[in-house]
């Protein structure tokens, strides 16, 4: 009987999450989006330039370039990752000090 009383408190705490208010949690998620797609297009757009005008950059460095920011699909992959601790901010800071201070 205990463990009959402890499911239907779960089932009941389980209730209460699916009837909770998702409303403030989409526009979040639509707020985190769409400054992350922004970036991710200045992000890109530096970059593009950078590995344009510096043609002779060779080696390491442009083959990481490239591994994360080849295009903007991955580079708005890269931004999204970093933002939800997938990939450490450090290490992209690291690369992007290459391309602009100010990025």
């Amino acid at each position: 009987s205990a463990r009959l009383i402890q499911n239907i408190k779960d089932l009941r705490e389980v209730r209460l999450i699916l009837h909770m208010e998702w409303g403030h949690i989409l526009w979040g998620l639509c707020l985190m989006l769409t400054l992350s797609y922004l970036f991710a297009m200045v992000v890109a757009e530096s970059i593009s330039d950078w590995l344009y005008d510096s043609g002779g950059v060779d080696g390491p460095l442009r083959e990481t370039m490239e591994k994360y920011f080849d295009n903007f699909p991955r580079t708005f992959i890269t931004i999204l990752l970093a933002s939800a601790h997938g990939i450490l901010w450090g290490d992209i800071f690291d690369l992007l000090e290459h391309v602009n201070w100010w990025l």
